[in-house]
């Protein structure tokens, strides 16, 4: 997945309810997801909870965690333990809001910054140390979540871009003011990341459609998207 690939069309397939926008920092996926939402009205944003359901929500899903919490306290630093901590239990929570939201949305969910952004964080830049438990807990989920996810769109540009694009916005990112040799890295341990997660998934059954965001306008990609979405051909 180093380098941006033109998506070959491949046969149609059924239509998507839970479909998430994957990819590097400044691939896009928030200027795709705006585009698709202007387009089909009855997409659905990543479910959200607050007040208090979303804090009972939260406890309750930490309470499962705490044997794993307590082992990644013994074996990470408090900064890794944490962050580890958090994605493992977005891994829950997403898919418990996830399940709800299909009970009641007529049409798609696109999930940003999904089950897949949050394996391939956690495969990137793993806690340090034995990580048995830690693999098991990851896999488990990563198999509840493909029975759930439909279709994974795959965002990238080449790496000159999407250095550009971190640097040209406002918001906060480790790349920003990297040199392009560290700046190239961290891309390439997050696209080896994102690729094992995805043929995991696609191994699984879960659609995968790339596009090349220097090639396609944000609507075009966000037309390409809507015809996965409603059955039409996927890509790779």
């Amino acid at each position: 997945m180093g380098a941006v690939a033109a998506p070959v069309a491949r046969v149609s397939a059924p239509a998507a309810r839970v479909v998430e926008l994957a990819g590097p920092a400044g691939a896009g996926k928030s200027t795709v997801l705006a585009a698709l939402l202007a387009r089909e009205p009855a997409l659905r944003p990543r479910p959200r909870s607050r007040g208090w359901r979303a804090a009972a929500l939260a406890l309750a899903h930490l309470a499962a965690l705490a044997p794993l919490a307590a082992s990644l306290a013994r074996r990470a630093t408090p900064r890794v333990a944490r962050e580890t901590l958090r994605y493992l239990l977005r891994l829950r929570t997403y898919h418990a809001l996830t399940v709800r939201e299909l009970r009641r949305a007529r049409g798609a969910i696109v999930l940003d910054e999904g089950p897949v952004f949050t394996l391939a964080r956690l495969a990137a830049f793993p806690a340090g140390g034995p990580a048995t438990r830690l693999d098991a807990y990851r896999t488990a989920w990563r198999e509840r979540w493909a029975r759930t996810l439909d279709l994974v769109v795959w965002l990238d540009a080449p790496d000159a871009v999407l250095v550009s694009r971190i640097r040209g916005r406002g918001k906060a990112h480790r790349v920003k003011r990297a040199d392009d040799a560290a700046a190239a890295e961290f891309l390439r341990r997050y696209r080896a990341a994102y690729a094992g997660v995805l043929a995991e998934l696609e191994a699984a059954g879960v659609r995968v459609l790339a596009l090349d965001t220097q090639r396609e306008t944000p609507e075009a990609a966000a037309e390409r998207v809507l015809a996965a979405i409603r059955g039409g051909a996927d890509a790779r």
